[in-house]
C-alpha cells in the first residue's frame, strides 16, 4: 500500500469517526439530557475535538456554502440576542452550527454519504444483535439500568439503549428514543436503495435497516418507510425482478409481523396505530395525537407573533411549558420558523428540498423523497441539531455540485 492509499484511508477513518461523534453528541441517549451521567463539558470537549480536526484538515472554504451559512448563524444569534438567551445557549448554537458547516465543507457529498451508511451499517448490525440478546436474557443486564429525567428506566449500554418500563420492546439503537432511530435508519435505507455506487453489502444493509425500522414501532417511521418503498418501486432505475422480489418480501414479512405483533401495533391508545383512533375524540392534552397537534399549532402561533427572528429556543420551551406543563415542541419544520424566524426557516426548508431533488430523478421520485425527508423530522425536535443542520447544508452543496457539472457538460 503506497503513501497515497494510507492518506486516503486515514482521511476516511477520521471522517467516519467525526461523523459518528456528531451523531453521538447530537442524537444519542447518553448526550440527550435524559441521562444525567454525561457532563455537558464532555459534550463540548467532543465537539471541540471534531471541530479542531475539521479545521486543521480543511484546505479550502466553499464560498457558496459559506454564503448560506452566514445568514443561518446570523439568524440564530440575532434570535438569541433579542430573546435574551443565556450565554451557554449562544455557545451551544455557535458550536453546533459551526460543526455542521465544517463537516459538510470538508467532505464531498458522496463521501459524506459513504461515511454515513458505513457508520449506520456497523451501528445497527451491532445494536440489533444486542437487542436480541437483551430480549432473550433481560435479567443479565439489570446493573446497566439507569433512571432518566423523564421518569423512565433505560437499559444503557452506551451504544445501545432500551426503554425497559414499557410493554413493547422498541428498538432505539443508541438514540434517545425510537422516533429518532427511525430518522437515521430511513435515511440509511434510502441511500442503500438509491446510491449509484452500490455496496457489496447492499442486501445486508437493506435487511437490517428495514428490520430496525420495523422494531421501533414508530408511527412516523412506518409512514416514512411506506413512502420510501413506494418511491423505490416506482423508480425507473429499479429492475422488474427487484421490484417483484421486494414486493413479495414486504407482503410476506408484513403478514408475519402483523400476526406476531398485532397487540403492539393496534391494541391500546399508545400503540403504533392505536394513536390514530384518538384523532376524532375529545381533547386530552396527554394523548400522543394532541401532543403532535400542539407541537404544530403553538409554535406556529409563536412564529406569527414574531416572524422575523422567532422567539428563541428558551422562550419556546417556556411557552410550551406554560400551556402544556411540559416543554414539548416536536415538529422540526415548524420549530425552524418559531425559534429562529423566517430567514432560518426558509434556508433550512430549501436545503431539505434541494437534498431530495437529486439529479436523474423523475418529478414523482423527487416529490416522494422530499415528503419522506419532512416526515422523518416532523415528530422530533432537530431545529438546532448538528446532524440535521448538516443535511440542509448537504442539500445546498449537492445542488451546487450538480449545477457546476451540468454547466461543464459539452452541448
Amino acid at each position: 500500500m503506497n503513501s497515497h492509499d494510507l492518506t486516503v484511508n486515514k482521511t476516511d477513518l477520521f471522517g467516519k469517526i467525526s461523523l459518528f461523534l456528531i451523531m453521538l453528541v447530537s442524537c444519542s441517549f447518553i448526550c440527550s439530557g435524559l441521562f444525567t451521567g454525561m457532563p455537558r463539558s464532555i459534550e463540548y470537549g467532543l465537539l471541540g475535538a471534531v471541530m479542531f480536526y475539521l479545521l486543521i484538515s480543511t484546505r479550502h472554504i466553499d464560498k457558496p456554502l459559506l454564503l448560506i451559512f452566514i445568514p443561518l448563524i446570523a439568524s440564530v444569534l440575532a434570535s438569541n440576542a433579542l430573546n435574551e438567551s443565556e450565554f451557554n445557549v449562544f455557545l451551544t448554537s455557535v458550536l453546533r452550527l459551526s460543526t455542521a458547516f465544517l463537516f459538510i465543507n470538508r467532505y464531498h457529498t458522496e463521501k459524506a454519504k459513504d461515511y454515513f451508511i458505513s457508520v449506520m451499517t456497523a451501528l445497527i448490525a451491532i445494536d440489533l444483535a444486542i437487542h436480541l440478546i437483551t430480549n432473550l436474557y433481560p435479567g443479565a443486564f439489570r446493573r446497566f439500568v439507569v433512571h432518566s429525567t423523564n421518569w423512565r428506566d433505560y437499559l444503557n449500554l452506551f451504544l445501545y439503549v432500551k426503554i425497559v418500563n414499557v410493554s413493547a420492546s422498541r428498538f432505539c439503537a443508541m438514540f434517545w428514543e425510537p422516533g429518532v432511530a427511525q430518522s437515521f435508519m430511513i435515511l440509511a435505507l434510502y441511500l442503500a436503495f438509491f446510491r449509484e455506487n452500490r455496496s457489496s453489502k447492499r442486501l445486508f444493509q437493506i435487511i437490517i435497516f428495514i428490520v430496525g425500522i420495523v422494531l421501533t414501532f414508530s408511527t412516523t417511521g412506518y409512514f416514512a418507510l411506506a413512502v420510501l418503498i413506494l418511491n423505490y418501486l416506482l423508480s425507473a432505475k429499479t429492475g422488474k425482478a427487484e421490484k417483484i422480489i421486494l414486493t413479495a418480501l414486504v407482503i410476506a414479512s408484513s403478514m408475519v409481523f402483523l400476526t406476531m405483533s398485532y397487540s403492539l401495533l393496534f391494541e391500546g391508545r399508545t400503540s403504533t396505530f392505536g394513536k390514530l383512533e384518538t384523532i376524532f375524540e375529545a381533547d386530552n392534552p396527554f394523548q400522543s395525537k394532541n401532543i403532535r397537534i400542539l407541537s404544530v399549532t403553538k409554535p406556529a402561533e409563536a412564529f406569527l407573533e414574531h416572524p422575523v427572528f422567532g422567539v428563541g429556543g428558551q422562550r419556546l420551551r417556556v411557552l410550551m411549558t406554560d400551556f402544556y406543563s411540559q416543554p414539548i415542541a416536536t415538529c422540526t419544520p415548524i420549530n425552524w420558523f418559531a425559534k429562529y424566524g423566517i430567514f432560518y426557516g426558509v434556508i433550512m426548508a430549501i436545503g431539505y428540498i434541494l437534498l431530495g431533488s437529486g439529479k436523474n430523478k423523475s418529478l414523482l421520485s423527487r416529490l416522494l423523497t422530499i415528503l419522506m425527508l419532512f416526515i422523518i423530522i416532523s415528530s422530533e425536535e432537530y431545529s438546532l441539531n448538528i446532524f440535521f443542520i448538516g443535511l440542509a447544508l448537504l442539500g445546498y452543496k449537492q445542488y451546487m455540485i450538480q449545477k457546476t457539472e451540468s454547466e461543464t457538460l459539452p452541448e
